[in-house]
This record gives structure tokens, C-alpha cells and sequence, in this order.
């Protein structure tokens, strides 16, 4: 039986150091995941009614977007067909809204240039909260430099590890506050829990029957997790250990094995299937590998692939009240393929030669 490809990160299978923890991260500000961050920030900034401006970028996670507009009217800045960001877009909307809520987000890692953050400076007020959305990313670093002082970092864990959380880094604040318990935590971490556990019989036993199996409980858990009314923290234990995980590893190894797939997928010679330009790719950090699919062919080539043992899924389905202002086009453009640590170059190869045949067919 083929080895299974998919999006598994069991605890055991992370590069794993004996280290201290990153010295931006706070036991004191860290939260179950992004979405409780940002609901304590919404708090302490007392921050309702939609009388402020927020402006995300085109390009967003549907239910985080549903989340802040509930506080605030959302304007957007463009997001091009690469993934990088409309630089234009981004700073004429600076100008024009003066916006309370900045997000900082891309795909590829959200990146200005020295000069453009002086701009960003100039264009904004003492009391702008700006969001460095790393979601997607890992915080490998041990130096922040805010533009302002309430300029933050959200990361979210669960994305590139089996634990729930996400630190906040930034503000003047020694201490945030937050629910310690609740039954939704507690639902939040059972899921977590049976769902790792999922994951990891599955890479034992090669099981793609227990790998679905996990993804009903992520299902399940994506449906709770985020939509608390009340600011909650994360565990003790989900803190201190993922200060084992080795992010600056992680990391690298998340870069090249974004950097093999590339090089192997120049080699498909088909116009339904495309990849991101190199000099992009070199540059991004990639939490999943996007493959850009004509969208007549997606759902038969997922479903060729599961067979194959291949997990090919789509990062997000466009929905809600701004889908008409939404890149929706982007959004329904690319599939993500697995980019963790457990991927090797035979694992590639692999993936290559199904999607071959399968185009081939």
C-alpha cells in the first residue's frame, strides 16, 4: 500500500529541541487560538458597533472576516493573483479610510520593504492597532520592531504543530485576560486530542481509514474552535510544550521541501496545471504548497489522488456578505498539498508522477 501524504503533524515526528522558549512569547498572552486573541484585543481596546474601519486584505480566511465584521465596517486592499500584495492598493486605502484595524496578511508572508514601512508610519495615527497576521507562519524570531505601540503579532499554532494556541506578541500590556476554563476549551482540546491520536495511528499503520477518521474530528473541532463569545487562554501544557519544537528547524525544512516540490513540478507540461513563478517561491514561506488547477479538473484530481493516498485539498471556500469583494477567483484558482516535516523527496516524486498519470488520462 502507498504511503500516506497527508497533512499529519503528530508531536513525535516535529524536529524537537531542549531550549528555552522564544523570548517574545508570554505565558501571560497566549490564547486557544487566533480568534480569542483577537476577541481580547477587540475587549481591552472596547471596540463594538461598527464604529470603526478595518481594512483585510481581499484574500482572507472567510470566518475570521466574519468575525471582525461584526465590530467593525471592512474595506479591503487587493491581493494579486501570485499571492503578493497590491502595494498600491494597500497604501491608496491607508489614505483614504484611516482605517482603526490594520491586517497584515498574505499567503506568502507579509513583507515591506524599510521604505514602505516608513510610509506605513506616516500614514497612520498613534492609536491605529496594527495586526501582523502569522496564522500561516512560524515565528522563528527573537526581535520585534512595532511601527506603533499597538502593533501586534497573532500566530496560530495549531497550523504547523499538534497543539492548540496562539501567542500574543506586542502591546504595552503585562498581562491579558481571558476565561482559564470553560467547556468550550475543554471540547476544543478533546477533539485536539483524538484527532492527534488519529493522525498518529495512521502514520503507524499506514491508515487511510483512520486519517479520515481525524479529519471528521478537525472538521468537527474547525466548527467550534473560534466561536466562543468570551476571550479564553490557552493551556499550560500546549504552551511549555511547544517551546520543544524546533521552529527555526521548522522552518527550513518547510522552505525546502516547498523549494522541491517547485523543481519537480516544472516538470508537468500541462496548461491545467501551474505553478507559482520561481522567484517567488524562493522567497515565500509556505505553511502548504499551492497548486494552481484548472477548476474544470480539481474535485476528480482530489479524488485520484485520495485513491492514490495523496491528500489535496482546498484551503478555503469563499461564503459570507462579502464574497462579491472578495478574490474569489484566487481563492478557487489553487489547492494546497501537504508541506510538513514527515514529506520527503520520494514522497514528491510521488505526488508528480499520479498527477501525471492523471493528466495523462
Amino acid at each position: 500500500m502507498a504511503k500516506l501524504i497527508t497533512f499529519a503533524r503528530p508531536l513525535f515526528f516535529q524536529p524537537l529541541r531542549l531550549q528555552r522558549s522564544n523570548n517574545l512569547f508570554s505565558r501571560r498572552k497566549f490564547f486557544l487560538c487566533f480568534a480569542d486573541a483577537l476577541l481580547f484585543l477587540l475587549d481591552y481596546y472596547k471596540l463594538t458597533g461598527k464604529k470603526e474601519r478595518a481594512l483585510l486584505p481581499d484574500f482572507y480566511c472567510p470566518d475570521t472576516l466574519k468575525m471582525i465584521s461584526r465590530h467593525f465596517a471592512v474595506f479591503f486592499y487587493l491581493t494579486n493573483d501570485d499571492f503578493s500584495i497590491d502595494h498600491e492598493s494597500y497604501f491608496s486605502q491607508l489614505k483614504n479610510i484611516k482605517p482603526k484595524l490594520i491586517i497584515n496578511y498574505s499567503f506568502l508572508g507579509f513583507i515591506l520593504s524599510e521604505e514602505k514601512k516608513k510610509d506605513l508610519a506616516g500614514l497612520i495615527t498613534e492609536d491605529t492597532i496594527i495586526i501582523e497576521d502569522y496564522a500561516h507562519h512560524v515565528v522563528d524570531f527573537s526581535d520585534w520592531q512595532p511601527v506603533n505601540k499597538h502593533h501586534y503579532i497573532i500566530d496560530s499554532i495549531r497550523k504547523h504543530s499538534p497543539l492548540l494556541g496562539s501567542h500574543l506578541i506586542g502591546g504595552a500590556m503585562a498581562k491579558a485576560w481571558g476565561k482559564q476554563l470553560n467547556f468550550y476549551k475543554i471540547r476544543c482540546h478533546f477533539l485536539q486530542l483524538v484527532k492527534g491520536l488519529m493522525q498518529y495511528l495512521s502514520i503507524i499503520f499506514n491508515s487511510r481509514k483512520l486519517y479520515d477518521l481525524s479529519d471528521k474530528f478537525f472538521l468537527w473541532q474547525d466548527s467550534v474552535i473560534g466561536n466562543y463569545q468570551d476571550a479564553t487562554l490557552g493551556s499550560l501544557g500546549s504552551f511549555y510544550l511547544y517551546n520543544f519544537i524546533d521552529s527555526v528547524k521548522l522552518k527550513a525544512r518547510r522552505q525546502q521541501t516547498a523549494w522541491r516540490y517547485q523543481e519537480h513540478f516544472k516538470k508537468l507540461g500541462s496548461p491545467l496545471v501551474r505553478i507559482l513563478p520561481d522567484e517567488i517561491a524562493a522567497k515565500a514561506e509556505l505553511n502548504y504548497y499551492p497548486l494552481f488547477v484548472d477548476q474544470s479538473i480539481q474535485e476528480d484530481l482530489m479524488l485520484y489522488l485520495k485513491s492514490k493516498n495523496i491528500y489535496l485539498e482546498r484551503l478555503w471556500e469563499p461564503e459570507g456578505e462579502y464574497i462579491q469583494q472578495l478574490n474569489v477567483g484566487l481563492m478557487k484558482s489553487f489547492l494546497i498539498l501537504p508541506n510538513t516535516y514527515l514529506i520527503t523527496e520520494d514522497d514528491i516524486a510521488m505526488v508528480l508522477r499520479e498527477i501525471d498519470i492523471f493528466l495523462k488520462k
